[in-house]
């Protein structure tokens, strides 16, 4: 399943270990947004992973993002749209 990763994290240490675990899921689109695909068990690995370092006030949201809206995504200025190799339809 594909996921939009949006996060807001304070302490840069911490916000430097999610950014390594998201790169290797996906592909960073803006400087606190990735762009992920996750089987299930990865989803629940990364979302325990989240919660180790994040603190009160930090917050990391999973927006599932279905593979049929994936074509129709659009970049306007200098960022580029990140392509995976496949996809996971949902219904």
């Amino acid at each position: 399943m594909n996921y939009l990763v949006c996060f807001d994290i304070s302490d840069d240490k911490a916000r430097r270990r999610l950014v390594n675990r998201l790169g290797e899921y996906g592909e960073r689109v803006q400087y606190s947004v990735f762009e992920v695909q996750l089987k299930p068990t990865q989803l629940k690995a990364l979302t325990d992973f989240t919660n180790t370092v994040l603190e009160t006030t930090d917050k990391v949201l999973f927006i599932p993002l279905c593979g049929k809206d994936l074509g129709g995504r659009q970049c306007d200025g200098l960022g580029t749209i990140y392509y995976a190799t496949s996809y996971y339809f949902c219904q």
